[in-house]
């Protein structure tokens, strides 16, 4: 026991002898040195591990300038954009941190420059995408005007890449370019609110939400969930005309937990049906408005029972002049990391009160698995909190999807899905301002109808050595120019 203390003590003593030996300072002056070797080296991914690795020691704000250095010299090697990024982030951040700095009119020279090589860059994907476009790759036009934007997001932009989802849609009905298409559009109206072909797009949105909309109703029908085992059992009663065990069997399928709409959509209409048949028309008259609220389309045979076709009037009565149920959200588009955010969400029209409560479900785009808030009925907002939106100096994106659910948990509305889910982009890019000029020219070419595949309509122009610094033996973190 005595030999046990004694040694752990001699462990505690040299692990505190070995933490006050340790010189941060020190360690740094070896990476900056091995960094300082690199960079004249050229290798200057090396240099960069080097000096961040200096700041993260030192926390000296002058190690951002040499970083960004590093950077430019890299991009000069292999041309990858993101390294003119990156520089500019770390320019940025040195003005911050030395906003005195007898360098500042040079730095914001460099800053200057690398805007006008990372546009030069957005230009030429945008003249590639234009030439995909003109020959009908829409894939690749795409993928052209992602990276455009993604440099340089100009709202003028997104009116040639909703286009081009529109377009790559009708080649490979794929639907998730309708909801693209949908979000792009959405996006340039919200920064260019007053833009003179906004009620064009509108229109054409609403065309793209029916699209959307036919489509998923034929996937969730050949997709079909099997009917709950007490629905089954109320089929089979109603078609032997037991209409007291169709009643009970619906009550309890009604009360089931997690109907998807398609089954919920089957139970009101056949409790209708049901209840007018055995004298209830006030009852099938409620129920067929639930129906008609989840299936605003829904219809019976002309031939019906007289009683069930009265209840079914009565309850298209009811619908004239309002609003079916709808849930809807606010996109966030583009969005800061490592900052808060709220999606406002809400339920503009639910008259007969069937939300109970609503569910976000979210996750980052390489994950599997969705996290989930809860939302009370009234509530205004999602917050997602900025440990979730981490920092990242790539942009990713966010996938999620929205459900309303009743109050045995039952699914009345959703915005996306599981397998169709919405997204949003997290990237440090600022959110641009509201109207651009140089390269990006607005033209509609004709009048554009709704729903019509038109074409793109954004036209355009077709268009030294960056020292480091030296680190001073006395360890004391300054700039000298080379």
């Amino acid at each position: 026991m005595v030999r046990r203390l004694f040694v752990g003590l001699v462990l505690l003593a040299l692990a505190r002898a070995a933490v006050a030996q340790y010189d941060p300072m020190a360690e740094a002056k070896k990476h900056f040195e091995a960094a300082e070797t690199a960079y004249k080296l050229g290798q200057f991914k090396d240099a960069i591990k080097g000096y961040e690795a200096t700041h993260r020691l030192s926390k000296s704000p002058l190690m951002l300038y040499n970083i960004a250095q590093a950077h430019r010299r890299q991009y000069d090697l292999d041309g990858d954009v993101a390294n003119l990024r990156a520089a500019r982030d770390r320019y940025r951040e040195f003005l911050a941190a030395v906003p005195k700095t007898p360098l500042r009119g040079k730095v914001q020279g460099f800053i200057t420059e690398i805007d006008q090589q990372v546009d030069g860059v957005a230009r030429k994907h945008y003249e590639e995408g234009e030439t995909a476009y003109r020959v009908g790759k829409f894939a690749k036009a795409i993928a052209e005007y992602e990276a455009a934007y993604a440099l340089v997001p100009k709202p003028a932009l997104l009116y040639n890449l909703g286009q081009a989802h529109r377009k790559q849609y009708a080649l490979d009905g794929k639907v998730e370019h309708l909801r693209a298409a949908r979000e792009v559009f959405q996006t340039y109206l919200r920064e260019v609110p007053d833009s003179p072909q906004k009620p064009v797009l509108e229109q054409i949105m609403r065309a793209l939400e029916q699209q959307q909309q036919d489509f998923e109703k034929k996937m969730r029908a050949e997709l079909a969930v099997p009917e709950p085992a007490k629905l089954k059992e109320a089929r089979r009663s109603y078609d032997s005309q037991d209409y007291g065990a169709a009643l009970t069997a619906l009550t309890e399928a009604l009360q089931g937990k997690g109907n998807r709409r398609e089954h919920l959509v089957t139970i009101f209409r056949l409790l209708g049906q049901t209840a007018a048949l055995t004298g209830e028309e006030a009852g099938a008259t409620e129920a067929f408005k639930r129906w008609l609220a989840l299936d605003p389309q829904g219809e019976l045979p002309a031939d019906a029972d007289a009683r069930t076709l009265r209840a079914l009037a009565a309850a298209k009565e009811f619908w004239k002049g309002r609003e079916r149920l709808r849930i809807e959200h606010l996109p966030p588009g583009r969005v800061p990391p490592a900052t808060p955010l709220a999606i406002p969400v809400s339920v503009p029209s639910d008259p007969l009160k069937m939300i109970h409560h609503l569910e976000f479900l979210f996750r980052r785009a390489a994950e599997s698995r969705f996290e989930r808030q809860v939302l009370a009925r009234g509530q205004g907002a999602v917050s997602l909190t900025a440990a979730f939106l981490r920092d990242s100096r790539k942009p990713y994106r966010v996938e999620y999807y929205v459900v309303a659910l009743d109050e045995h948990g039952g699914t009345v509305d959703s915005l996306g899905s599981e397998g169709m889910p919405l997204a949003f982009l997290v990237t440090r890019e600022a959110r641009p301002g509201r109207w651009y000029t140089k390269w990006w020219v607005w033209a509609i070419a004709g009048t554009v109808a709704a729903g019509a595949a038109t074409t793109g309509a954004v036209l355009g122009t077709r268009s030294s050595g960056y020292p480091a610094t030296d680190f001073p033996s006395h360890q004391v973190f300054r700039l000298r120019g080379r």
